[in-house]
């Protein structure tokens, strides 16, 4: 049996070594996604009467706890006091900004289409597409955003204006 018409209540028993990060809400059940080998977190409780973690699934997979650790930081010169400084930390070290050279970030530019849609293929691991034909006029072949615009267009996160362009360095609204 892989699949259940509703879904099942399962508790892993939580170890002695790991009560702690337990009632801290540090540790998770992880579920193993076999198609890109990943764990992926699922949603979880700690059950400190019954020492377990407890979750609901529809299906059976490889299920495991999982210890939350704090993303990595990198830093940049000029986001010091800055309001967003430890979420731009945090971005940065998980790989999803970048900043735009020298140690600088620029925190409070405004964010362009080509940015925004960098951002976003970097925090869902899309990887960038550089090997098909362009779609869109404005876009060139040797441009940074090249395969991320040309990746979010074939993963359908972005599309283009009705005369054929998208715009890259229109900077994004709040809409």
């Amino acid at each position: 049996v892989r699949a259940f018409e509703k879904p099942v209540k399962i508790s892993l028993p939580v170890p002695a070594n790991m009560l702690e990060q337990a009632e801290k809400g540090l540790l998770v059940v992880g579920r193993l996604n076999e198609v890109v080998m990943r764990w992926e977190e699922v949603p979880s409780q700690y059950d400190p009467q019954k020492v377990t973690m407890v979750f609901e699934t529809d299906h059976l997979s490889l299920y495991a706890l999982l210890e939350k650790k704090a993303p990595p930081l990198r830093s940049f010169a000029d986001i010091s006091g800055h309001w967003a400084q430890r979420d731009i930390e945090i971005m940065a070290g998980l790989g999803i900004a970048r900043g735009v050279g020298e140690n600088k970030f620029n925190p409070n530019a405004n964010i362009t289409r080509a940015e925004f849609l960098a951002f976003l293929l970097r925090t869902l691991n899309v990887g960038e597409k550089t090997d098909v034909g362009p779609h869109f006029v404005d876009v060139s072949r040797d441009s940074w955003y090249y395969g991320v615009v040309e990746a979010a267009y074939r993963a359908g996160l972005a599309g283009g204006y009705g005369d054929g362009t998208f715009r890259p360095e229109q900077p994004v609204t709040r809409e």
